[in-house]
């Protein structure tokens, strides 16, 4: 029983956020990113804690512009977001996973 409690802390302090991991609020996705980047991108970064255990500087980034600002970034299971809105996901302008792509309207 001792090992286990003394564990914990360890497991705990190894769930930091790293840049580009997916996160998300009131289903709505973004990817943990500084908020220089955010911010020189157009991104929502107003949100505190989405990416646990990373510095000050570190938030989930919201929709960042992308493809030459006419677009933004969103994860591609977004049902009711870009393809409902008659746009397309273009793949290598959004920082993150494979999922997260930009979306540029028509």
């Amino acid at each position: 029983m001792k090992f286990s409690i003394l564990a914990i802390p360890l497991l705990v302090s190894c769930a930091a956020a790293e840049i580009g991991d997916l996160c998300s609020y009131n289903g709505n996705w973004g990817t943990c990113e500084s908020t220089s980047w955010c911010g020189s991108n157009d991104g929502n970064d107003d949100i505190f804690n989405l990416c646990p255990d990373d510095p000050y500087y570190v938030r989930c980034c919201f929709e960042p512009l992308c493809y030459d600002r006419m677009g933004y970034c969103d994860v591609t299971s977004n049902i009711g977001g870009c393809e409902a809105s008659g746009g397309h996901f273009e793949s290598g302008f959004c920082p993150g996973p494979d999922n997260y792509k930009c979306c540029v309207e028509s």
